[in-house]
């Protein structure tokens, strides 16, 4: 199994030879195998495959920087916008 690295092969045992035969289950092994038993045969992804990844670090202070900048720039293009707003005779937005 390319999860595990088990034997790659189960044979989940059935009455009727036929059945046994609907239900061999190849290329993984025989634990990933009972599990899917135990689930009823239940093949949806979520069940067997973490998606979960992990988030990476936050770096506070380098964010609190980023802010400031931008509160910064903000504070220029409002006056600007002010200054565009008065020669032209209109209200400012803001």
């Amino acid at each position: 199994c390319n999860e595990c690295g088990g034997i790659i092969y189960k044979e989940v045992e059935f009455d009727d030879p036929e059945i046994a035969e609907q239900y061999k289950i190849e290329g993984i092994c025989e634990d990933c195998a009972d599990e899917i038993i135990e689930n009823d045969f239940n093949l949806n992804i979520p069940r067997y495959v973490d998606t979960f990844e992990e988030e990476s670090d936050i770096e506070i202070n380098t964010v609190a920087k980023e802010i400031q900048s931008l509160e910064q720039n903000e504070s220029t293009l409002r006056k600007k916008i002010a200054e565009f707003c008065e020669e032209l005779s209109i209200e400012k937005p803001f």
